[in-house]
């Protein structure tokens, strides 16, 4: 019926040449004849009533034998899969036709290779944590600096001082593009948001005092089109601020919440400089686990899988166009002077690093037996709608483990499952999990005990 040749090509692809015998293609024409008899007018006949050779006259063979080709090709591609012992990821493409005689060539991409290494040995020591005096003492300076004492003074304003503007107006060529009343501003020249000079400008006046003075705005002003121009200020004093720093006592710690003393306030601080230090530290963590396990692996998968983890960050590109910018992908293409060709050219680095990174991550939740129950995935959405604060669950009692929210739900759950486990093989403690598991279930039951005793 058919031979069968096979060639495993460079990118994980594989080549089908499938030659379809004579014999096979006449029967299959004479098929294709009777039904094409059936769908169309052949003069002097009725529908279905042709015979093959006049089918063939007023078609032509070559468009009979097409027509066959392709039942043929349905017939024996699955066929020819088996015998070729091949998984394919993706449906195949012909390459090559060629009618008489009937041979296809079938470029076939093969479901990714995906070997992990010697994983089980790879460790990786958390790096030690501790809060050190400085850290402290920043944190408690922070807070004097946000808890300080306002006192109204006469005087002119100084460095350091708070004034509250009563008229801030700003004039480009007789365009206003600042104009704001009863603005605080604390007389800062580190302070980054306020435009170079302005602090200086301000310094000297006095409660009721106006003053007019201009200033050059910076290259990065959120106004593409004020960037370096020249811009003419109004300012009114209304009130002027002495900025005292409360002193580092119990005070202060009664002032932030409630605490009794200093040293109390010290401890939660202590405490919550601890916290976040441990998040990012674990962030890293992983991180620098992940590309442990990655760099161990190798990879193999066909070229299509790559072209559709492109298509996805494409997709996300001009979701986050139309959402930030609020603007059409052709729109911003144009402006950036790109077609979408070089943007996708720009993605595939990143298409890759993400496609080599899930394939090996998958695997490593495979060999370690992640999996995720519906269950799970329900508890899940139950307490991020807890945290959002929803109080009504009731839509959780008609639970669709197959929508998009489980789905998404249950990709994150796999994803976490994922990592913790890979944290506990980096830290060592992997197998002893495993053996903990493995005993939970293996573990007779109260009343297969009592079964057993009896």
């Amino acid at each position: 019926m058919f031979e069968l040749q096979t060639e495993i090509l460079e990118h994980h692809e594989a080549l089908l040449t499938l030659e379809i015998t004579e014999e096979t293609i006449q029967k299959a024409m004479r098929k294709a004849a009777r039904r094409m008899a059936r769908q169309f007018n052949i003069p002097g006949f009725r529908k279905g009533k042709a015979p093959y050779n006049v089918v063939v006259r007023t078609a032509g063979e070559e468009t009979v034998r097409q027509e066959a080709a392709e039942t043929l090709l349905e017939q024996f591609y699955p066929q020819a899969l088996k015998q070729a012992e091949i998984e394919p990821y993706d449906q195949g493409e012909v390459e090559d036709l060629s009618l008489d005689p009937l041979v296809f060539k079938i470029r076939v991409p093969l479901q990714p290779l995906i070997d992990l290494g010697d994983y089980r040995n790879l460790r990786r020591e958390p790096e030690p944590l501790e809060v050190t005096d400085e850290e402290l003492a920043s944190a408690l300076e922070d807070l004097r600096r946000r808890n300080m004492v306002l006192d109204v003074v006469t005087r002119p304003a100084r460095l350091g001082d708070q004034v509250t503007l009563s008229l801030l107006k700003g004039t480009v060529a007789g365009e206003v593009v600042i104009h704001d009343h009863n603005v605080e501003v604390v007389l800062d020249t580190e302070d980054f948001f306020i435009i170079q000079g302005f602090v200086e400008a301000v310094v000297g006046m006095s409660a009721g005092e106006e003053r007019l003075f201009s200033l050059t705005l910076p290259d990065d002003f959120g106004e593409e089109n004020f960037q370096g121009e020249d811009i003419e200020f109004t300012v009114n004093v209304e009130e002027v601020y002495q900025l005292t720093l409360p002193g580092l006592d119990d005070a202060l710690a009664s002032t932030v919440g409630s605490f009794g003393t200093l040293e109390d306030l010290k401890d939660d601080l202590r405490r919550r400089i601890l916290d976040y230090k441990t998040g990012k530290a674990t962030d890293n963590y992983l991180m620098a686990l992940v590309a442990d396990l990655v760099a161990g692996a190798e990879v193999r998968y066909p070229p299509i899988m790559e072209e559709e983890e492109i298509d996805t960050l494409l997709e996300e590109a001009k979701a986050s166009v139309e959402r930030r910018h609020d603007m059409e992908w052709e729109d911003y293409l144009r402006l950036q002077g790109k077609t979408e060709a070089q943007v996708r050219k720009e993605l595939r680095p990143e298409a890759a690093r993400r496609m080599r990174e899930g394939l090996i991550l998958g695997e490593f939740a495979s060999e370690v037996g992640v999996t995720v129950t519906d269950a799970e995935v329900k508890e899940e959405i139950r307490n991020l709608l807890e945290e959002a604060g929803v109080q009504n669950l009731k839509s959780l009692d008609s639970f669709d483990p197959q929508s998009a929210l489980a789905n998404d739900t249950r990709q994150r759950v796999v994803i976490q499952k994922t990592l913790d486990k890979l944290e506990l093989l980096g830290r060592g403690q992997l197998e002893e999990a495993e053996d903990i598991v493995q005993s939970e279930v293996e573990a007779p039951s109260e009343d297969e005990k009592q079964a057993a005793a009896e």
